[in-house]
């Protein structure tokens, strides 16, 4: 079996193109790792300028399935591309949440398009299931991450400077103006100065004035926003594996590979409840005192937590390999 995913690109680099800000070619490369693993099964990633790309790269490979990463392929391309190619199953694959959704103008008027002539399917298993249940049909195909390995890792000790993490592209759900004040919060309690880390080099959703914001709160202060740009998914890792703790207390998530990415790095994260995968103490999105109090608890007891939160991602990686293997093999 042969499986194509096809991801929008951000950048272009001459002649070759790839989503130089999009965690959506992590989100796919990972699956595509993960299902080449399977027997009888070839997958492949390819990167589209836009959806007029599609038809040569379905040319090529001839999938017999072909799985478009988000939502952009309009609908008249994609009943196109049906009509061109009768013998291929085409998967759009969702990557938010209803309340994410509401933010894009044609989300909802497209999936219901994509759902009367091919698939719809949802990496959140309850979103999938709440749009079943009002009549519009779809599957669930999770995110996949790597399995990992325990190596350990000690207490961090008190210090008088902690770095903190809080990555991802800066949008309203994401929260970060809150986990900004809570890491500095949680300095002042300890009597320290916080290096709080974030991209600042992809904003969306106008976001532009929660970036204003954050740099408002920390001008003039002991304390120092350290602002990165978006980074190749390896110099990422080890970015983050400088880290003290990373943060992602967001109010809407899927998946969220960033929490991923610190579980890897062997980092503690504070996280709240909008990440379910994830069975550790989680922090109130709409409250700085309690993330701070959740911020000195992972530092604390860092040691076991980060070995739970390992446990944990291996747990949904395992799941989520399931559910790509019986999609496919049915």
């Amino acid at each position: 079996m042969h499986i194509l995913f096809l991801v929008k690109t951000t950048q272009e680099y001459g002649d070759k193109c790839q989503p130089s800000k999009s965690g959506l070619r992590n989100s796919a490369r990972f699956v595509v790792e993960a299902i080449n693993k399977f027997d009888g099964v070839l997958a492949q990633m390819e990167f589209c300028r836009d959806d007029n790309d599609c038809d040569k790269f379905i040319h090529r490979m001839k999938p017999q399935i072909c799985i478009l990463e988000a939502i952009w392929v309009r609908p008249s391309k994609l009943k196109e591309l049906i009509r061109l190619h009768p013998n291929v199953r085409f998967v759009t694959r969702v990557h938010s949440r209803t309340p994410f959704l509401a933010h894009e103008g044609n989300a909802l008027e497209w999936i219901r398009e994509y759902e009367k002539y091919s698939v719809v399917s949802f990496n959140h298993a309850q979103t999938s299931e709440d749009f079943n249940e009002i009549g519009l049909k779809n599957v669930y195909l999770p995110n996949i991450y790597p399995t990992l390995s325990w190596r350990g890792c000690g207490q961090l000790p008190t210090k008088h400077m902690y770095k903190i993490g809080c990555f991802g592209a800066i949008r309203p759900f994401k929260n970060q103006l809150s986990q900004a004040m809570a890491a500095i919060l949680f300095a002042e309690r300890r009597n320290a100065v916080v290096h709080f880390y974030i991209n600042s080099s992809r904003v969306e959703q106008r976001g532009e004035n929660i970036l204003k914001n954050i740099r408002a709160l920390f001008e003039n202060t002991r304390h120092r926003l350290i602002e990165v740009d978006w980074l190749e998914h390896a110099d990422f890792l080890k970015l983050i594996g400088t880290m003290d703790a990373c943060m992602q207390v967001s109010f809407t998530e899927t998946f969220n590979i960033v929490t991923a990415d610190c579980i890897y790095m062997h980092i503690p994260v504070v996280v709240s409840e909008a990440i379910e995968w994830l069975h550790c103490k989680k922090a109130d999105p709409n409250s700085e005192g309690h993330i701070a109090d959740v911020i000195e608890y992972v530092i604390t007891h860092r040691a076991h937590l980060v070995e739970d939160n390992i446990r944990d991602l291996d747990a949904y990686h395992n799941h989520s390999v399931t559910k790509w293997f019986k999609y496919l093999k049915r």
